[in-house]
């Protein structure tokens, strides 16, 4: 199974998710991926640079070196691909393939732990939102906001997302979520913040996967946001 190594040496109540600190990174021809190495043991991390790759457009998510707390770290600019708006993004899962201006994406990798909480740092330097969906056009001329959030979930098997087809994670209805820690923010940072978010358990159920999330642009699901905001996020951590 692609995802089936995961933490194998850690005891299930201290698991940590691999490469969670950013400190690694691979260049598949242009384009970047945030894993060792795309071979199933540390191929956790993905973004959407495949799928903008295939517009000639590299790597809205990429390694940072320079603004970090510590090693390397991610750095996020969400960007309009041919006058689409495409939003940076960090995620545990898999780009799955484009199908027109729309894409599969899989979250989720295997995780069975119950942790008390997500920790890390991110760093946000939010636009004004100058792209929108018919839907969201109101929100045009408002500040952007950046997300970050972990989920636990009992799901068979991940969650497999259509951008076109609008198909996304409803976080508040969805039955498979134990638990959920999340932050968002439209406040322009000077410097890294740090988080400490208490997961809040809707359930004693056992997880069978954990869905991390970063974006540059939290309504980028609707293609609606900021082609100006920058987020970098460090050194994710699971507390117990």
């Amino acid at each position: 199974m692609l995802f089936g190594v995961v933490m194998l040496h850690q005891p299930a109540k201290a698991q940590q998710v691999v490469n969670s600190d950013f400190n690694e990174w691979y260049k598949d021809g242009k384009v970047w991926y945030p894993d060792q190495s795309l071979a199933p043991e540390y191929y956790f991390w993905d973004s959407g640079n495949k799928g903008t790759d295939s517009f000639g457009t590299h790597n809205l998510t990429q390694p940072e070196t320079q603004i970090v707390v510590s090693g390397k770290a991610a750095k996020l600019t969400s960007s309009s691909v041919f006058g689409i708006f495409a939003a940076a993004s960090i995620y545990t899962g898999k780009f799955l393939g484009r199908h027109g201006m729309g894409a599969d994406i899989s979250f989720g990798i295997p995780f069975t732990a119950k942790p008390k909480s997500f920790n890390g740092y991110y760093y946000y330097i939010p636009g004004t939102i100058d792209h929108a969906d018919d839907a969201h056009q109101s929100m045009k001329g408002q500040t952007d906001e950046c997300t970050v959030y972990a989920l636990l979930t009992d799901w068979a098997e991940p969650f497999v997302a259509n951008t076109r087809e609008g198909k996304f994670i409803n976080i508040d209805t969805d039955p498979g979520i134990i638990a959920v820690a999340q932050l968002t923010s439209s406040n322009t940072d000077t410097a890294y913040v740090p988080f400490n978010l208490e997961f809040q358990y809707r359930n004693q159920r056992t997880p069978t996967y954990i869905v991390i999330v970063a974006s540059a642009s939290r309504w980028g699901n609707f293609f609606t946001g900021s082609t100006s905001s920058v987020m970098y996020v460090d050194q994710f951590s699971l507390g117990y």
